[in-house]
Formats: C-alpha cells, sequence, structure tokens
C-alpha cells in the first residue's frame, strides 16, 4: 500500500532446526541436571486409581463425557482469587482436582500428565511462535498432599509441583525419547505414566477475536470407536466467554457415571472453598 516495502517479523526458527536443537539439549550434561525433580521416588510410587468394575478395555468408543460450570460470577471471583494467591487458573483446577481424588480414593500421591502448548520461547530450540503447526507437550507431575490440610498449603504444594513443568514443558520428552542411554533416563523412561490427562486451554472466545472461533461442536470419527484411550479420566478445562467450563470423559468399562460424576463434583467443591483464600 502507498508503494512502500513491505516488512514482516522474524519468522524464527525452522521446525527442523527446533528439533535438532533439543536432542542436542538432551545429549548435554545441562539437560540432565533438569530431570532430576522426575527422579523423586514419588514418581515411581504413584498408586494407580481405583476402578468400579473391568468390563472390557479402555476404548474410545466405551467412553462418556461429563460437563460442569461456573457461572461468570463465580468465574470472577476465582480468577480473583487466583491472583490474590499468586496463582494460575490452572494451579487452582489441579490443586481441586487432586483434593478430588484425594478423597475418592485416599491415596495421599496424585498424579497427572500436564498438557502445554509446546512452544516455550525461552526453551534450547528458540522461537517456534509463527511456524504454522500443532504443538504439544505432555509432561508427568506428581502433588504430595501428605499431611496437608489447608488450601493454602495445598496451592503450595502444586505451584512446587508444577515449577519444572512450567518452565520448560518440552524438556520431559526431550530427554525421554531423544536423550542417550544412561541411568537417570532409563528410570525416567520406566516411570509409569499417570492415568489422568489434564488440560487448561485458557480463554478459547472472547469478543473482538476476529473471524475465527471455537465452535464448540465435536467431530465423531476423528478418532476410531476401537482405538485404546491412554488414561482413565482426561480433565479439559476452558473460560468461554466470562465462565469457566470444565469436561471430563471416563471410561464406562471402568468406572460408573455417579464415580466420575462424585469427582467432578468434588473438584468443583474444592475450587470454591479457594475462593476463601
Amino acid at each position: 500500500e502507498g508503494g512502500g516495502i513491505s516488512r514482516h517479523p522474524s519468522i524464527g526458527v525452522s521446525y527442523d532446526t527446533w528439533c535438532r536443537a533439543w536432542k542436542d539439549y538432551a545429549h548435554s550434561p545441562e539437560g540432565l541436571e533438569e530431570v532430576a525433580p522426575w527422579l523423586d521416588p514419588v514418581y515411581a510410587l504413584l498408586p494407580r486409581l481405583p476402578t468400579d468394575h473391568a468390563l472390557g478395555p479402555n476404548l474410545y468408543n466405551t467412553s462418556d463425557d461429563l460437563r460442569m460450570e461456573l457461572s461468570a460470577d463465580s468465574t470472577a471471583d476465582l480468577i480473583r482469587a487466583a491472583r490474590r494467591c499468586g496463582s494460575g487458573l490452572d494451579e487452582l483446577l489441579v490443586a481441586a482436582w487432586a483434593l478430588a481424588v484425594r478423597d475418592w480414593s485416599g491415596d495421599e500421591q496424585v498424579g497427572v500428565d500436564y498438557t502445554g502448548h509446546g512452544r516455550e520461547a525461552d526453551g534450547p530450540g528458540g522461537d517456534v511462535s509463527r511456524l504454522v503447526g500443532f504443538f504439544s507437550s505432555i509432561t508427568p507431575m506428581a502433588v504430595d498432599l501428605q499431611a496437608v490440610r489447608q488450601p493454602d498449603e495445598v496451592l503450595r504444594r502444586v505451584r512446587r509441583a508444577l515449577a519444572p513443568v512450567k518452565r520448560q514443558g518440552n524438556l520431559f520428552g526431550a530427554m525421554k525419547y531423544l536423550g542417550p542411554d544412561c541411568t537417570e533416563l532409563r528410570h525416567l523412561r520406566e516411570l509409569p505414566p499417570p492415568e489422568v490427562k489434564f488440560n487448561f486451554h485458557g480463554q478459547t472466545s472472547a469478543p473482538g477475536l476476529g473471524l475465527f472461533r471455537p465452535t464448540g461442536r465435536s467431530f465423531p470419527g476423528a478418532l476410531a470407536g476401537e482405538s485404546p484411550r491412554a488414561y482413565l479420566f482426561n480433565f479439559e478445562a476452558r473460560i468461554r466467554g466470562d465462565h469457566l467450563e470444565v469436561a471430563m470423559k471416563y471410561s464406562r468399562n471402568h468406572h460408573r457415571r455417579k464415580t466420575a460424576q462424585r469427582l467432578l463434583d468434588e473438584t468443583f467443591g474444592h475450587l470454591r472453598s479457594f475462593l476463601a483464600v
């Protein structure tokens, strides 16, 4: 326009460069030092979640969804409570879920696979913010709730467990799959995977986002019904517009609907308890 020269920001690094940088880091002494949090014995000793029955394999065509939401006013109160605590909303959600699982199972250690966006700008791979494609990181975290009863102490435990995950979300996967064969990484590769996947999408729709918005629809057939599910529970949350929505997926072959509903109800009950922190 106007005969001027069009100028665009730097494209950052290529996908190939990003992958090679992470592989190099996985073979470095610095990378090996960073896996120390996952060598804590709590990760190897995470208890398995109880099931109601074993009616067959955990397949996609045996799964059901439960959904709950907070009102706009309660969502705003929860966001203010998170700010007062110096926490992210994802930390409050993990804490509420961990407390609900403890109430249900009686176990003091709760594990989840935490899903991140995979585009950390400060990692060794460089800036991939302008690369097209789907990036995601999945990192195990363990919350030790032993002798913890007060909500503020629960949040401190969650922040401590999440700190290495948030610092470099791609680190665990890079070290596990790209790192050398050594004692520490063999231990990492032998860890039992958590049975819950946690994903907080942030705010997914708001005024002024332009032409594209989430449809809120599912797409049947995207995954074959006979495919195995990797988790007993998939916990997903987002702020859509001005209210918090939570969806949880479970398998009828392993849990009754009332069990899953109890977990979700108690998660929301614990979320409300954080309003007074």
